[in-house]
């Protein structure tokens, strides 16, 4: 199997678990129509699927059926994403009115609406962690620890704290960096050690830890680079989104900084460290290196 069927296959089994996840909620009013808005309005899943390929790397096959616990892991990710482009969209935000192709949540909805869907997702993302069944507490505490710094103010949503800080700033490229390791990166990489951690039912650092880790954080940081190139040169109906968005709210961005070649260079450049972090494992990492290589060649 190639790897872009590979990825339909891994995306269409979340888009599957996510929506009977949702629609067995018991919600008060239509809160569940406002939940599976954003979800049904569709998504790349690069998280979960990079969770599950991740799965696939360690076992040392592409896995047909996987076990509930490791869809679990791999849809949390999803949910705690959505949450953060339904905030990210916010008025008080980035105001944007177009996501995925469709209207925003808040302007399907409304503003206020829009917030509670935020926190419903980020809330049932923990809810379902507490359903997993095949590790020991200290795994599950470990998996606990990881999501709720990636995705708080010790990753994702400090990234975005200094992201809105530094509106209309000139940054440097390491400052900018510093913002999108946290911003985007730290999820990236939860991404795959959520995987290793219920591989091995353990968090010790190990070297499949460390390389797995590099790989995470370079492939972080090519797609922050690779989006900001895409916000300047795609059409809004390639996007999903409004395009130019980071020039109207006063962003630095790799691309304004270094310009569009330059910027895919230094893209290739961690695409090509990632894929060395891979080799030092000694397993059959052709899915992955075609996730980097993905990752680089998007066009959306």
């Amino acid at each position: 199997m190639d790897f872009l069927k590979r990825l339909t296959f891994q995306k269409n089994l979340i888009d599957e678990y996510l929506k009977k996840l949702i629609l067995r909620q018991e919600t008060v009013s239509n809160f569940q129509e406002m939940l599976l808005y954003p979800i049904e309005c569709g998504g790349k899943r690069i998280r979960p699927a990079l969770c599950l390929m991740t799965y696939d790397f360690l076992k040392g096959q592409n896995h047909e059926i996987y076990p509930n616990d490791i869809l679990i892991l791999a849809s949390s990710l999803e949910l705690i994403h959505t949450y953060s482009l339904v905030h990210d969209d916010l008025p008080a935000m980035d105001n944007d009115t177009l996501r995925r192709g469709k209207p925003t949540v808040h302007i399907q909805f409304n503003e206020a609406k829009a917030i509670l869907v935020g926190d419903g997702l980020l809330t049932l993302s923990f809810n379902i962690l507490s359903e997993l069944e095949e590790v020991d507490l200290k795994t599950h505490k470990s998996i606990l620890k990881l999501l709720s710094e990636s995705s708080g103010h010790q990753g994702m949503v400090g990234g975005q704290i200094l992201d809105i800080e530094n509106e209309n700033k000139d940054l440097s490229i390491n400052e900018l960096k510093i913002i999108h390791e946290l911003k985007t990166g730290k999820m990236v990489t939860a991404s795959i050690l959520l995987a290793l951690f219920y591989h091995q039912k353990n968090s010790d650092l190990t070297t499949e830890h460390q390389h797995l880790k590099e790989f995470g954080k370079q492939i972080g940081l090519a797609f922050q680079i690779v989006d900001d190139v895409l916000d300047l040169s795609q059409s809004s109906k390639t996007l999903g989104k409004n395009a130019k968005s980071d020039i109207e709210n006063r962003k630095s961005t790799y691309a304004t900084i270094l310009g569009l070649e330059k910027s895919m260079n230094m893209a290739s450049q961690c695409i090509l460290k990632a894929k060395e972090s891979l080799d030092v494992l000694k397993r059959d990492s052709t899915m992955l290196k075609a996730f980097a290589d993905f990752i680089l060649e998007r066009i959306n």
